[in-house]
Parts: C-alpha cells; structure tokens; sequence
C-alpha cells in the first residue's frame, strides 16, 4: 500500500512525520510530489520518502492520493488527475472551504473521495482532524483515513457536511483562540511587571498544565473551575469581570461568524 501526497507543505510534513513514527507506512511507501525542488529534497533528506516532480508518478503507483495543495490551485491539479485516477484509489484532501461537490464535478462520482479539516497542532501530535466520505467509499476506506489523521492526534467521521463547518469553527480555527488567550494574558503579565520571558513560559505551562487536567480528569470543566475558585478569592474576582464582560457569549460569537464564514466559503469556492 504506497501513500502519494500532492503538496508537501508543513500539514502535509506533519502527517509523513507521523506515519512514518507510529509505522503506518514504510519511508519507501510514501511518495511526495512537489513543484519546489528544494522542498522535496529537504524531505527526502529528513525521511528518507520517495520523492518526484511529475505528477503521473504519483497516480500510477500511489494507492491513496493525498492533497495537500492550498484551495486556490485544486483545480488545476484535478483537471490534470482527472483523465489517469483510477476507481479503486482513494483520494484525501485536507483543503479548507472546498465541498465534496467540487471533487466529484471534476473527478466523477466513481472515484472514491474523503473530505477532511485537520489542524495545525498535528505539527506536534496533538491534532484533530474530522472527515466526510463520498457514499462509495468502503469501511476499509475510511478506516484507513482514520489510521492516518490519528497518526498525528484524533481523527472521528461525520455524517453530513455541514459539521464540517462547525468542526472548522472550533477545531480549525480554534488554535487561533487560544494563542490569542495566551498573547492577551501574556500582556497582563508583563503589565503587572513580571519579566517578559517568564511570563511567556507561565503562560505556556499555565495553559499546558490546565487543559493536561481536564483531559486525565472525569471533571466537567465547570466542576474544575469550582476547585480553583474559593469564595471571595482572587479567582472569583477575575471570573465576575470575564461574566460582567459577557466572555461566554463573546466566544460563542466569534464561533458562530467563523461557522458563517466556512459555508460562505463553501458556497463561494464550491463551483
């Protein structure tokens, strides 16, 4: 079984590093095709993977075809696989805002076609990535979609396309909260006079160690906030002023535009 990804950028990195760690593939069995030469000889140097520039390459010996190009340029690379794939390979794409429907207008509805929205912290195993199939792809298929994504962290299927969406608005994005959380209290910090190198690496361990605990505990987080906020205290004083700013609802709002902002780009991209 050879893995051939078109595209070999940091997602697409992520994801060789962790087949190759965890034994999904042989190095010998993943093929990257790139048109920056530089990119593909700095992999095969880190992984040992079979590299190329030609884009045949990768369909006639890949059996699972992974893509890994940005959204802008998936038309041209469908419209050159379009005539050579064929129906017993499956094709992955990890493009954000592009629908099911627009690999099946340009492939067919024979090949089989998984649609999935990882994010970045794959880069460090500790991503989330949720997929939808086309109707013809088997269990085996699917299997092996989540074989690969939970290589880099957690991998589940979802019914329909539109929780896609909503996994965009809280998984995709959702990095991006974080670190805007982290910047802001990283702020404060150094506002309060700590020294900006230790506030970065409180923060960081802060946050580490917080979400550490509501992984390993059966808490709900609202019991774990509970434990660290004592009546009168400091804790019930920084929370009074996050629920007098509406904090819940800020989040909720920013989630919903950005739920909003993917079916946009669904609609716009998806011709």
């Amino acid at each position: 079984m050879k893995i051939g990804f078109i595209g070999t950028g940091n997602m697409a990195e992520a994801l060789i590093k962790g087949l190759l760690s965890k034994k999904v593939f042989h190095k010998k069995n993943i093929i990257g095709f790139d048109i920056n030469k530089k990119r593909l000889t700095s992999l095969k140097r880190k992984y040992g993977i079979q590299v190329t520039t030609e884009l045949n390459q990768i369909v006639s010996d890949a059996h699972i075809i992974l893509l890994a190009v940005k959204p802008q340029q998936m038309a041209d690379a469908l419209n050159t696989l379009c005539t050579q794939l064929k129906t017993n390979q499956l094709v992955i794409s990890i493009a954000a805002g592009l629908p099911l429907s627009f690999y099946t207008q340009r492939l067919g509805k024979k090949i089989k076609i998984v649609r999935v929205m990882p994010n970045t912290p794959a880069m460090v195993n500790l991503g989330v990535a949720a997929f939808l199939a086309t109707k013809n792809c088997s269990l085996t298929d699917k299997k092996q979609v989540t074989q690969i994504f939970n290589a880099v962290g957690l991998c589940f299927e979802v019914k329909k396309e539109s929780l896609l969406d909503s996994v965009t608005a809280i998984s995709g994005s959702g990095p991006a909260y974080v670190y805007l959380f982290a910047q802001a209290m990283i702020q404060s910090a150094i506002k309060l006079k700590l020294n900006p190198t230790q506030s970065k690496l409180m923060v960081i361990q802060t946050l580490l160690g917080a979400t550490s605990l509501l992984q390993q505990s059966n808490e709900s987080p609202q019991e774990l906030i509970k434990k660290v906020a004592s009546k009168g205290g400091t804790t019930e004083a920084a929370l009074l002023s996050f629920s007098s700013s509406h904090f819940e609802a800020i989040i909720d709002k920013a989630i919903q535009q950005a739920y909003d902002r993917s079916q946009q780009m669904a609609k716009t991209m998806g011709n």
